[in-house]
């Protein structure tokens, strides 16, 4: 079942600094019915956060701006 409890398509966040993954993980869960929005960086996927409620975020453990040390 590809649907929240809304009936709407699950929605999911894929942060990663490596566009080869972003787009693997689209092509694979897209023909399914799953709605896969890719970012490349920590900011970039903080302000797409804050806009859209996602169903599901998947996130690499090193983004190239994510170190705020």
């Amino acid at each position: 079942m590809t649907n929240n409890t809304l009936g709407s398509k699950i929605q999911i966040l894929c942060a990663d600094g490596h566009q080869n993954t972003c787009s693997f993980v689209s092509y694979l869960l897209t023909p399914f019915g799953y709605k896969v929005t890719n970012v490349n960086d920590m900011s970039n996927g903080l302000r797409i956060a804050s806009a859209v409620n996602y169903d599901l975020y998947m996130v690499a453990c090193k983004l190239s701006d994510g170190d705020r040390s």
